[in-house]
């Protein structure tokens, strides 16, 4: 699932550049190399139902998420990331209550090994609004900073390069429970191709 947003050079002529969002379900994530969170779950509240994982507020955990770069990924504009979540805890989020999700990822282009050390971290913070959230509502983070990966670069101008993605949650945050997370989103820069 994703969502584009166009850009033309002023006067039209022609699509200089394309904003795309992916929303990356959490059911394709792989399991962290520490404290990964448990299997998925399903959050049943009729007629609504919807897929998650639940982050533990006891220690950072993290899931894997290996994306395929796609065709025309433009190497100048770094990646950003939201996460998108429910409130599974029976207590609910108290306003003012945060929460923290880390990324961090590894380029690997042709002949390069899976072990690439991953780079660019960056973190986003969520503020619960006045009022406070119930378990079953939804909310998101804000767009993080940019994830300054190295070797994004030449994997942005590399067919078929993967980029591994770790998510984590970073448990300097203020709210002790689990959190669910449905989806991860992914904002970058497509250029146009001729060929």
């Amino acid at each position: 699932m994703s969502s584009i947003r166009i850009t033309s050079p002023g006067g039209g002529g022609g699509v200089a550049s394309m904003y795309i969002v992916q929303d990356i379900p959490i059911s394709w994530a792989l399991e962290g190399h520490a404290g990964s969170p448990p299997m998925l779950t399903t959050l049943d509240y009729s007629p609504g139902r919807i897929a998650y994982r639940d982050f533990t507020g006891a220690f950072n955990t993290q899931v894997i998420i290996p994306w395929l770069t796609p065709y025309g990924l433009d190497d100048t504009v770094l990646p950003v990331f939201a996460v998108d979540f429910f409130i599974t805890n029976a207590g609910g989020i108290a306003a003012g209550a945060t929460l923290k999700f880390n990324m961090i990822g590894s380029c690997l282009t042709d002949g390069d090994l899976l072990d690439e050390t991953q780079t660019g971290s960056v973190t986003v913070t969520w503020t619960c609004p006045v009022g406070g959230l119930a378990q079953y509502k939804r909310s998101c983070t804000a767009w993080s900073g940019n994830i300054a990966i190295t070797g994004f670069s030449a994997a942005a101008t590399s067919v078929g390069s993967l980029i591994d993605f770790t998510l984590t949650r970073d448990t300097t945050d203020t709210y002790a429970n689990a959190i669910g997370v449905t989806f991860l989103k992914l904002k970058y820069k497509l250029t146009p191709q001729s060929a």
